[in-house]
């Protein structure tokens, strides 16, 4: 596997995204970019605790906006953090065993009613450069 600087520099490539990719949930959707870490990172469990944890949060807060996903990863273990514009933290979960490479990895999540994307209210995950 890839380091993490060698995986961001091929993600500098992604930058807006017309193509979304459905999720299992109907209200959840991610792009291209997102699609291009899963496959460098060999991480498609990171969607699936997106779509299920961090939604499950996004929907108990009901603000919509833009909310910042932090991926921190060092010696086979991580930290997923969640955080509004404020940087308060609103949720995180530590992964006792990964592949993630080591180094710290940012998303944006954008909450609300996406219309016929997300069926309504929804969860839109992007790299920041797609946002």
């Amino acid at each position: 596997m890839d380091t993490l600087n060698h995986i961001k520099d091929e993600l500098k490539q992604y930058y807006g995204s017309e193509k979304m990719y459905r999720g299992i949930l109907k209200s959840s959707v991610y792009s291209v970019g997102m699609q291009a870490l899963m496959d460098l990172a060999e991480c498609y469990w990171l969607y699936d605790i997106i779509q299920t944890e961090v939604l499950y949060v996004l929907k108990k807060k009901n603000v919509p906006g833009t909310y910042y996903f932090t991926i921190t990863a060092a010696d086979s273990e991580c930290t997923l953090t969640l955080s509004d514009y404020n940087n308060d933290e609103l949720w995180n979960r530590k992964i006792g065993f990964t592949t993630f490479p080591d180094g710290i990895m940012n998303l944006h999540i954008g909450y609300g009613n996406h219309g016929p994307v997300t069926h309504g209210i929804g969860i839109i995950t992007c790299l920041p450069s797609e946002n």
